[in-house]
């Protein structure tokens, strides 16, 4: 593996341009995934919320269902992180 000496500029450009785009595209997401992806502590790592470097302890595909016939269907993932620090699980649910 080679290691790059300017990783960490482009790491940090990169993150800097994807929060650039997520602030011009910010108008057109739902407004809970809005308030979601702006959080700082999202993407830092020091935070003990942020997903970054946690263990992923259980995933769940459910297809939950309604209807008189249960004929309303969809797909959910669940997922549960141990947190970095491995001081409190994160819970991730995507519809």
């Amino acid at each position: 593996m080679l290691f790059r000496v300017d990783a960490a500029q482009d790491w940090e450009a990169d993150y800097i341009r994807y929060r650039e785009h997520l602030s011009n595209i910010a108008a057109r997401l739902p407004e809970n995934v809005r308030q979601f992806v702006m959080q700082d502590w999202y993407y830092d790592s020091r935070d003990h919320r942020c997903p970054y470097d946690s263990w992923l302890e259980e995933l769940a595909v459910i297809e939950p269902a309604t209807g008189e016939r249960m004929e309303r269907r969809s797909i959910e993932f669940r997922s549960r992180l141990l947190g970095a620090y491995h001081d409190g699980y994160i819970h991730f649910t995507h519809t």
